[in-house]
């Protein structure tokens, strides 16, 4: 069971570390086209 649990929480972890540096990603994205826009 212990072990079960531990393979779920890492896929769990993994999914949303993935997750995580998608959003991150597009958001800095985003960020950096609003800093050009301002700059204008």
């Amino acid at each position: 069971m212990k072990v079960f649990l531990s393979e779920e929480a890492i896929r769990y972890v993994q999914r949303e570390r993935a997750y995580l540096a998608q959003f991150s990603r597009r958001a800095s994205i985003a960020f950096s086209e609003q800093v050009k826009r301002a700059a204008r």
